[in-house]
């Protein structure tokens, strides 16, 4: 498993990652990739955990223990 926060996916990258030991790699949506047709990349949505943050800060609440 691999994990990132954006998903970048330059020049080979595709190619290295596509082994038979990497059963899954995770990226948020902060970027989309171009590879759309990948069945080991799973895109996990940011919007919760920026929806909250914002609830937060408007409610004057504390936004470092976001998880």
């Amino acid at each position: 498993m691999i994990a990132a926060t954006h998903g970048l996916f330059v020049k080979e990258a595709r190619a290295k990652l596509s082994h038979l030991s990497i059963k899954a790699i995770f990226v948020t949506d902060t970027v989309t990739p171009k590879e759309s047709d990948w069945q080991q990349l799973k895109i996990i949505s940011v919007a919760p955990l920026i929806v909250t943050a914002i609830q937060r800060f408007k409610a004057d609440g504390s936004i470092s223990d976001l998880s």
